[in-house]
């Protein structure tokens, strides 16, 4: 057809001749056979009537460009009719000259002009993990296309996953793009439907039809596909489809090339990357693809494979000609941190971990027997990047949990806690927090039944401050966290993979449990390796600087492949004549890794100025980040907009404000640089700040966050506030006491009270400080809850002459400490002294706050724990109950003390139906209240216990001992008092019940 009138007719013997000896594919390597057939297709279009010769001769004499639309049945579009040749040339060779395969006239009246800035590109490698299916090279594909344009306007974003459901969000991200390349496998399936073999998130096989790629990429169509894969621009034998690449020009895409047959990697990779040249310098879409057919012409037949197909969009240029060189923004790097968490991930850029990404996903996902993952390797080589990938695929079906650093119970229990809160799975923060059980068995309990139900993927950060090196490439737990995570791995797999593990680490380590390496087990072990090859010239691609560098060489050789050297020489190649590049060399070579890490940072830190160096190093007396105010009082904030620009500081958007804090990897070398003195200072600096912070959310909220009143206690010690270290380990025990970490609150509340020598108790007396007081006293307590009363005596006594200095003898402050010294004294057996003080106390807190007090109810009670007359006992617990019940409801937690209390004297007394009564109303409120895995909990069970023993009912009375038992051992421990005397109790009733 021509203008809509048939020019000739065709021979059918002649076409069937030029199928049979197309299908035998001798042309796609033997220039003879194709110039043969090539004369043959010519004859076909041409006709006895010449027209095609007319045309083309027309657009010779006028010195027009000819485009030829190819439009034919689909069991005709496997002819290689780019081979046409008319006796003496290819005729579509020629520059002026071009075949296109025409699918539609969608796109024949489009405007499009080109635009004037850099072309942008999509690039998207797939080589599924799939027997039968070779291993593409791609990545020569990759180097070769950035190495051919890298002098020009072209931004390439490489997607490395090669899953076409995560090329949806690379176009978006990258607000679409010109020409989205896909190299890869294809083929045909079992029904004879073109498809692309991609790969799942997990790395594994998955056959894309034209219509599921077009489903992905419709929102941000671009406006030239190149489907770079064997078969793409071919049909099945029975043609009775249409190619992957036509098939996607019908959909709407203006222009988009295959392949007609198998093309060898070095051929297909040549092509693109000529193609793409062309392009980025302002060439149309038919210019650039003649020009790329050129190189192949007395080669071999690489470039008749290439098929062409077109809406009928006219093949204008993309970009203007004359744009600047160099131009690669869109590849440069830049990250955030997933929001509440100091989770870093590569929010734009090159990540270039595809493999171990996949490896990843798949140990989350519980293919291949793991149920977790360990990434491990050298500080910079982007483990805690790749782990922020794999938390982003996740986080839409998984809750997150995050430990940075040193594990603790504390952390732990307290952490989670929260999550379960913010969950809203109350059953699981009530066993989180419960006493009848062990923390490792709490943790195992969790993960038979929350983590199994409710997926979560618990996160360890920077786990090497856990390890210790026992020989050179042997780590294993320190003593203090193994406890702490022992119970994760060996119950991990009970979650039936709905919750995982993630640990980023410098080095793999070891943790034997039966014989078992549970991390080897248990856990997919990814290493980090340093980029080389394709890689590394993808990270350099999209360091600007170290590309244009003369010192390019140097910059590559000592960066090592490692992605944060290779970003802190890019800040070096930026202002080169700053530096010393040849001192510079002498002082790294030879040198391992982390020295010249650590020299790179001084040497940057430097050359920003000696303001600079010094800011950065006294903001590393900050461990968490912190937002810009912090920072007022340590120098020039601006410098925190220097410092992250060189990658020195890092910056952490924590609700709406910005975070800073010194990158965690050369944190400590900076501290380390300054002096003693210096020290102190900005210790005192941090320990204000916090304090304030502290003192500021009390007002709001009531209780600040644990990590706050650990930095305001660790920097008030570290400058010697010790009178401040007691006030905010006062509150961050009171904190630990209400999650019933009593060991931990003791461990911390004796730290701070170490530092309390004879000079700090005559300050707080001078200046009527109550903390210290209150440190000492709440340290007594913690002794005597934990069943060593002498140790509390000796730390009431001293809390006691510190309030005698700074009150009167009529203050509550000393009557709080005579009422616990009394109660020490009753559990050492000595009423007649315990009686003493409680009485002191008493008259105080009646001269104080007048008989309706809860204060003077609690004496009342206690000192019915010293007294002989048991009726006189029932008074005293009678008053308190009477006084507590008109201020607190009758549901109060001391009102459920004072009726365990009665019950008690009541089973002395013989009284046993009041005892069981009085006993199991005290029961009734204190489980309405606390659940029943609270040490109150064990005091009422072995108060009922005892009755129903007293009532000759052994085996009941066995039962309520034993959960009794198991919340005292749970708590406190084997050693304790409780403990001890239940299990005494257990002792003697299953003796008796045998």
């Amino acid at each position: 057809m021509y203008e809509g009138v048939p020019s000739h007719t065709i021979d059918e013997a002649a076409l069937q001749d030029v199928i049979k000896r197309a299908a035998r594919e001798l042309w796609k390597n033997d220039r003879n056979e194709g110039t043969a057939i090539g004369a043959k297709l010519y004859d076909l279009i041409n006709g006895n009537g010449g027209k095609l010769a007319e045309i083309i001769n027309d657009s010779i004499s006028r010195r027009k460009n000819l485009f030829v639309y190819l439009d034919v049945a689909p069991d005709l579009t496997h002819l290689p009719f780019e081979l046409m040749h008319d006796g003496s040339r290819f005729i579509f060779l020629d520059t002026q000259r071009q075949l296109i395969r025409l699918v539609s006239e969608a796109g024949w009246h489009s405007t499009i002009s080109p635009e004037n800035r850099p072309l942008k590109m999509v690039f998207m490698a797939c080589s599924p993990e799939e027997p039968g299916l070779t291993v593409l090279s791609y990545e020569k594909e990759e180097e070769l296309i950035i190495k051919s344009t890298e002098e020009f306007a072209l931004d390439i974003r490489f997607d490395d996953s090669g899953c076409v459901d995560r090329l949806r969000y690379t176009l978006i991200e990258n607000a679409g793009c010109d020409i989205l390349h896909i190299t890869g496998h294809s083929g045909y399936d079992a029904e004879h439907k073109p498809i692309f073999y991609m790969e799942d998130e997990t790395g594994l096989l998955d056959k894309v039809t034209p219509k599921r790629l077009w489903d992905n990429i419709r929102d941000n169509p671009p406006r030239m596909l190149f489907l770079s894969g064997c078969y793409t621009g071919g049909v099945d034998e029975a043609g009775a489809s249409g190619s992957f690449a036509c098939q996607m020009a019908k959909e709407g895409i203006p222009v988009v090339m295959g392949w007609g047959l198998p093309v060898s990697d070095t051929g297909a990779t040549k092509f693109a990357a000529e193609l793409y040249r062309s392009l980025s310098i302002g060439d149309g879409v038919s210019k650039a693809v003649q020009k790329a057919r050129q190189l192949f012409e007395d080669v071999n037949h690489t470039w008749p494979l290439l098929r062409v197909f077109t809406n009928g969009e006219p093949l204008k240029p993309f970009i203007t000609a004359g744009q600047p060189v160099r131009y690669h923004t869109t590849r440069t790097s830049t990250y955030e941190y997933l929001e509440g968490t100091q989770v870093k991930v590569i929010k734009q850029g090159f990540i270039g971990r595809r493999r171990e990404l996949q490896r990843g996903v798949r140990a989350i996902k519980g293919i291949g027997g793991k149920y977790g993952v360990v990434i491990h390797g050298t500080g910079g080589n982007g483990k805690s990047c790749l782990a922020g990938k794999l938390i982003e695929r996740f986080r839409e079906d998984k809750e997150l949990f995050v430990i940075h650093g040193e594990i603790t119970e504390a952390k732990i229990v307290s952490g989670l806690a929260k999550l379960f809160d913010k969950m809203g799975a109350d059953e699981a923060r009530e066993l989180l927090l419960s006493t009848d059980k062990s923390y490792e068995a709490k943790i195992k309990a969790l993960f038979r039944g929350i983590f199994r139900e409710r997926p979560v993927l618990i996160y360890f950060d920077d786990f090497e401050q856990n390890l210790i090196r026992v020989s050179d490439d042997k780590h294993v737990l320190k003593s203090e966290p193994l406890p702490c995570v022992r119970p994760f791995l060996e119950a991990l797999q009970w979650a039936e993979h709905k919750t995982n593990l993630l640990i980023t680490s410098r080095y793999p380590f070891e943790l034997i449990v039966d014989m078992e390496n549970l991390p080897a087990t248990k856990l997919d072990s990814i290493p980090m390796m340093a980029f080389k090859d394709a890689d590394l010239n993808k990270k350099i691609a999209e360091l600007d600087a170290i590309a244009n560098s003369g010192h390019k060489d140097l910059y590559i050789k000592y960066g090592g492949g490692n992605p944060r050297l290779l970003e802190w020489f890019e800040q070096i190649a930026k202002e080169e004549v700053k530096y010393d590049l040849a001192k510079l060399e002498a002082e790294i070579t030879g040198k391992k890794e982390e020295f010249i890490e650590e020299h790179l940072a001084k040497v940057i830190a430097e050359t920003a100025g000696d303001d600079f160096k010094r800011f950065l190093q006294r903001s590393a007396v900050y461990k968490i980040p912190v937002p810009e105010a912090a920072f007022k009082e340590i120098g020039d904030t601006a410098f925190l907009r220097t410092g992250v620009s060189l990658t020195l500081h890092e910056q952490e958007t924590i609700g709406t404000t910005a975070h800073y804090w010194v990158t965690p990897v050369i944190r400590q070398r900076q501290w380390d640089a300054l002096n003693a003195d210096e020290k102190k200072q900005l210790h005192e600096i941090a320990y204000k700040w916090f304090a304030d912070i502290v003192n500021e959310v009390y007002k709001i909220k009531g209780l600040p966050e644990f990590n706050h009143l650990q930095e305001a206690v660790h920097h008030a010690l570290k400058c010697g506030k010790i009178r401040g270290a007691c006030k905010y380990a006062v509150a961050l025990g009171n904190y630990m006491k209400k999650l019933l970490l009593y060991h931990n609150k003791l461990f911390l509340q004796k730290m701070v009270a170490d530092r309390v020598k004879d000079e700090i108790i005559k300050e707080a007396i001078a200046e009527k400080d109550e903390y210290v007081a209150t440190l000492l006293n709440d340290l007594g307590e913690s002794f005597r809850t934990l069943g060593q009363p002498e140790e509390a005596i000796r730390y009431y006594e001293k809390a006691i002459a510190i309030d005698l200095a700074v009150y009167d003898d009529k203050h509550p402050n000393v009557a709080r400490n005579y009422n616990n010294l009394g109660l020490a004294l009753g559990e050492l057996g000595k009423p007649v002294k315990a009686k003493e003080y409680f009485e002191n106390a008493l008259a105080i807190y009646l001269f104080e706050y007048g008989e309706k007090h809860t204060k003077v109810a609690k004496c009342y009670n206690n000192l019915a724990s010293v007294c002989d007359d048991p009726q006189k006992k029932i008074e005293h617990i009678e008053k308190a109950l009477e006084i507590d019940k008109a201020i607190n409801s009758d549901n109060h937690p001391e009102v459920a003390n004072y009726y365990s209390n009665i019950g008690t004297v009541w089973n002395d007394l013989g009284e046993l139906q009041k005892a069981k009564e009085y006993c199991e109303k005290a029961l009734d409120i204190d489980l309405t209240i606390y659940g029943d895995k609270h040490p109150d909990i064990a005091i009422r069970y072995n108060n009922i216990g005892a009755v129903l023993y007293a009532l000759q009912q052994p085996q009941k009375a066995l039962d309520y001992a034993e959960k009794a038992y198991a919340i005292f051992k749970t708590v406190y421990g084997e050693d304790h008092p409780h403990t001890k005397n239940v299990k005494q109790g257990l002792e003697l009733l299953r003796g008796q019940i045998i």
